[in-house]
């Protein structure tokens, strides 16, 4: 696009008079530039506000060390995405975001079992580094397998969300394999070469190594800035900025927490704990988890978000479509599209700071791209307001000036109007959209015609123009010839059909060459003839006789007449079905399953001809169709984790404890969106919810295996229990925290020019943006979820892992009585 762009200006600067301008401009381009940078930006602010986090963790260079997981796993991934032909673009930079808290999860484990073997030094660091990454080889490779899991049914979605959307999984899958090669080979290095046990007293601040390094960057920005690089001087002395902030204050805060307030949060974990173990509390707990369940599910029932195929954002744009009845001339069209642009322009006033352009299409590029009758005719127009950039325009919504432009329109005679905004997602048709078909086209254009009429009676609310593309009758100008005339003067009816084909349409005569460029030369009538079909007929047509090889002319009229009628109107058809399509848009602040659902209970008791089937479609066929696919993808999901948990557990009931957490992730989901009233995507939500399972079962994986392990070295149940949840707190803690707050700038819409910011102390700090509102409802459904079911895991797992210890004990205990009393010999 921007080539082509590039050379219409070379053109308009070297063909166009010097009175004469004509701007230039890629909006569509520029946009898309805006949305990838934004969400770059968006990236480096979770990639901050995950570093931060796990600094207070595990330390400042421990939280560098895997910190470095996220750039390497990218590049691994761009690596390989040439060989696989793909591009850059919003889903794959998205899917970079949705990893970056995955990916470090690995090398969070690693790490942090690393620093907590190496116990400040008492073990030596080769030796810790070898022991932690052999003691959580095989809950990391699971809980690896085990992410990845929901991902790959996504690989087979074959609908038009699914090949919109299939950059995710794949991006995902290689990214996050990438993480599991860097945390095992790469962390553990840097963790030898760098992780050192702190020195006993008081710690030197400004010691001589620290104020070489200082002197260093001040040096690099200085040489920077004499190269006139302002952006990269000031990114210097941010940097030094922030390395005598980390040796001064950063590192007290770090010690402050791991000293103080974590140990008190592991207490209270343990007495928590200790008390949910005790007898006859843990069926408060899990009463608690099913009265958890039911609220949800009751304020879900009570206050319901609003759900869509695809979240709906500020419109970009509103196009504003108009149709004339069939035969209306261009030059008509043009001046009812005149009269339209003077509404529009009125209603959004002069001078608006949101409108960038307001464009006027007649007959070419003036159709409904989601309308299956678009084509250039001459009597379709289209009115185009663009609207400037979202960080430009102060917090003001754009939606209002759809039912503002609609109203203005929505009088002129004649004609069938459509407004709509730009949709974010694939093109899957009409919110509204109703499919009347049959064999027999009788009956389909009367069942269509008493549908409309019915659904225009009853005035759902929200319904903006219902419209058929329904074509009865076409105006045709009808040329008879006169056969018996024609052959007597030597012509025949083909010569006749080549000579108005000629005079429409133009007839290549020869090709004009300008290097290796070819370029057909096209002739036909002049302009007169073509638009005056009387005087088309009075045109002589030039021919050679093939009887006595003279050339002859005579006057077209001479063997041909006009008449003017119409023609058979136009039925489409469906999977090779006659289908009549009755659609429209809905208006703002409505939602469209709301009424798709009162336009069907309508439907069923309308009675109909049993010959006559009626469905809806559009949008709507496509969301069903979504739903039913990522339930399928829900459970194979949980199929697979479940096996990978039996092949790693050897046992039925563990893995029964950890896929427990899906349970606890969906009743994170139903409360987030009841209580935040966002919307909720079907797709998008829906993946975020398929997506969640392998994140909380990782944690369960994380607990359930040490405490395990404790057992085997000789800890009671309850004890190994309570120990092994304490110590597996912190890495369960960081990998949901990092993952939630990589995710919660895209939430929220921070956005933060770093370049702007570095180059001209700008930082342009807004919320929202196209971007954000697009991918909010995926984001929200795995904030939501990991961040409920982490603080249930953290309890209700063990629990959980207690009864089942307790079952199991008390099944074998009667099964020896039964054994001893019934089957002895």
């Amino acid at each position: 696009a921007d080539a082509i762009f590039a050379l219409l200006a070379q053109a308009q600067k070297d063909f166009l008079p010097g009175d004469l301008r004509v701007v230039v401009t890629n909006d569509q381009s520029e946009r898309t530039r805006v949305q990838l940078d934004d969400l770059v930006n968006t990236i480096i602010i979770g990639f901050i506000l995950v570093t931060l986090v796990m600094m207070f963790f595990i330390g400042l260079e421990n939280a560098l060390f895997v910190g470095l997981s996220v750039p390497l796993s990218s590049f691994v991934a761009f690596l390989l995405f040439p060989t696989l032909g793909y591009s850059l673009n919003l889903v794959v930079l998205f899917t970079f975001l949705l990893a970056l808290g995955i990916v470090v999860d690995d090398a969070i484990v690693v790490i942090e079992n690393t620093y907590r073997i190496f116990d400040r030094g008492r073990v030596p660091i080769l030796q810790a580094a070898q022991l932690a990454a052999t003691e959580v080889f095989i809950p990391v490779l699971s809980g690896t397998l085990i992410t990845a899991a929901p991902f790959v049914p996504l690989l087979f979605w074959e609908s038009i969300s699914g090949k919109f959307l299939y950059y995710l999984p794949v991006t995902f899958l290689i990214t996050l394999f990438a993480s599991l090669f860097v945390a095992y080979i790469i962390n553990p290095v840097f963790a030898v070469d760098f992780m050192r046990a702190p020195k006993e007293g008081p710690r030197k601040t400004w010691t001589r190594g620290f104020l070489l390094t200082l002197g260093l960057m001040a040096l690099s920005a200085v040489v920077f800035y004499l190269m006139g690089s302002r952006g990269l001087g000031n990114f210097t002395l941010t940097l030094i900025g922030i390395f005598i902030l980390a040796r001064l204050v950063l590192n007290r805060l770090i010690a402050g927490f791991q000293e103080r307030i974590l140990p008190r949060f592991i207490g209270a974990h343990q007495r928590l704990l200790a008390w949910s173990l005790r007898p006859g509390h843990p069926k408060w707990v899990l009463l608690s988890v099913l009265g958890l369940f039911v609220g949800g599910i009751a304020l879900f029932s009570v206050r319901p978000p609003k759900v869509t195929f695809f979240p709906a954002p500020e419109p970009n744009y509103i196009y504003a479509y108009l149709k004339l009845p069939e035969g209306t001339s261009a030059e008509y069209t043009y001046e009812v599209a005149q009269r339209a642009y003077e509404r529009v322009q009125r209603v959004m006033g002069p001078e608006n700071p949101l409108v960038s352009s307001i464009l006027v299409n007649v007959g070419v590029g003036a159709g409904d791209p989601f309308d299956r009758t678009s084509s250039n005719d001459p009597n379709r127009a289209k009115i185009t307001v663009a609207f400037v950039e979202y960080r430009q325009r102060g917090g003001r919504s754009t939606r209002p000036y759809l039912d503002s432009i609609y109203q203005a329109l929505k009088d002129l005679p004649g004609v069938n109007l459509l407004v709509e905004g730009d949709r974010a997602g694939p093109p899957a048709g009409k919110p509204i959209q109703i499919e009347i078909g049959s064999e027999d086209p009788a009956l389909a254009i009367r069942g269509a015609e008493r549908v409309k009429r019915y659904l225009d009676s009853l005035q759902i609310p929200g319904i903006q123009e219902l419209s058929s593309d329904l074509v009865l009758s076409r105006p045709e100008v009808r040329l008879y010839v006169d056969r018996e005339r024609a052959l007597r003067a030597g012509l025949s009816s083909a010569q006749i059909g080549s000579e108005l084909r000629t005079a429409l349409y133009g007839k290549e005569a020869s090709k004009f060459r300008e290097k290796e460029d070819e370029y057909p030369i096209q002739i036909r009538y002049a302009e007169n003839y073509q638009n005056n079909p009387e005087q088309l007929l009075a045109h002589r047509i030039v021919f050679r006789d093939l009887s006595d090889g003279r050339l002859k002319q005579y006057p077209l009229s001479s063997f041909a007449s006009l008449s003017y009628g119409s023609g058979p109107g136009l039925i489409r058809r469906k999977n090779l079905k006659r289908v009549i399509t009755i659609s429209s848009d809905v208006l703002p602040g409505y939602n469209a399953t709301e009424i798709n659902t009162q336009i069907r209970r309508a439907l069923s008791a309308l009675p109909l001809p049993k010959e006559v089937s009626v469905k809806i479609g559009g949008e709507q066929e496509e969301q069903a169709k979504a739903a039913r696919f990522l339930q399928r993808a829900f459970l194979l999901a949980v199929g697979g984790i479940f096996l990978i948990l039996i092949a790693q557990f050897n046992s039925i009931g563990k893995p029964l404890v950890i896929v427990s957490q899906v349970f606890f992730s969906v009743i994170g989901v139903i409360w987030g969106f009841a209580l935040s009233r966002i919307e909720f995507s079907v797709v998008l939500a829906g993946i975020g919810v398929v997506a969640l399972l392998g994140v909380v079962i990782k944690n369960g994986i994380l607990l359930v295996e040490f405490i395990e392990e404790l057992r085997q070295r000789g800890y009671r149940t309850r004890r190994a229990i309570i120990e092994g949840a304490s110590i597996r707190l912190k890495p369960v803690l960081l990998t949901a925290a990092s993952t939630v707050l990589g995710l919660i700038p895209l939430a929220v819409g921070f956005n933060i020019d770093f370049v702007s910011l570095f180059t001209d102390l700008d930082p342009k700090i807004f919320f929202g943006g196209d971007t954000a509102f697009f991918w909010l409802p995926l984001a929200s459904a795995i904030i939501f979820g990991l961040s409920f079911a982490t603080l249930i895991t953290l309890i209700v797992v063990p629990v959980l892992y207690y009864l089942h210890h307790v079952t199991t004990l008390g099944v074998a205990r009667r099964w020896r009585a039964f054994r001893y009393r019934y089957l002895r010999d």
